[in-house]
């Protein structure tokens, strides 16, 4: 009689079962840790951006208007948009000068435009976070903890302040 051990196909099933339950709830929190890191990196880099506009302000009396004004260098890919030259890297595009706003030191729109977030830099070092979308509606009240700011609220678009 041979004696062989081995485990059933029942037995198999059950593993990957439990394994694809265990991905189906990891995925998730890895995406939004992903995410984090990305808006992390923005955050640093728009801070970059808005120092150097800052320093741009004192040597010529107003602020940049366009990022090639400025005396730094994000990696990336220069662009026109909205008639204003930005830099776009892989996951934001960033910029100064929104519409003109005097008060708004640097962006970093995640991309593509206008469907998940935007960073906005002011000069009352105020930072706040825009949505496009429920998804980023949640990813912002996340990354403030709930904090809005009704003096950066505009146009009915909710500023949840970082920091």
């Amino acid at each position: 009689m041979n004696n062989h051990q081995a485990f059933t196909l029942i037995e198999l099933l059950v593993v990957v079962l439990i394994i694809g339950i265990l991905a189906a709830v990891a995925l998730p929190q890895y995406d939004k840790a992903v995410e984090k890191a990305r808006a992390a990196e923005a955050l640093s880099l728009m801070k970059t951006i808005a120092d150097a506009n800052q320093a741009y302000y004192m040597a010529n009396g107003t602020h940049a208007i366009h990022m090639d004004e400025l005396d730094i260098e994000i990696p990336g890919t220069s662009i026109t948009n909205f008639d204003a030259h930005r830099v776009q890297t892989k996951w934001f595009e960033y910029g100064v000068a929104w519409n003109n706003d005097p008060h708004l030191l640097a962006i970093a729109n995640r991309l593509p435009l206008s469907t998940f977030y935007v960073f906005n830099l002011f000069d009352d070092n105020v930072t706040c976070c825009y949505s496009y979308s429920t998804k980023g509606t949640d990813f912002c009240k996340s990354l403030s903890k709930g904090k809005t700011n009704s003096a950066h609220t505009s146009g009915g678009t909710t500023c949840y302040q970082l920091q």
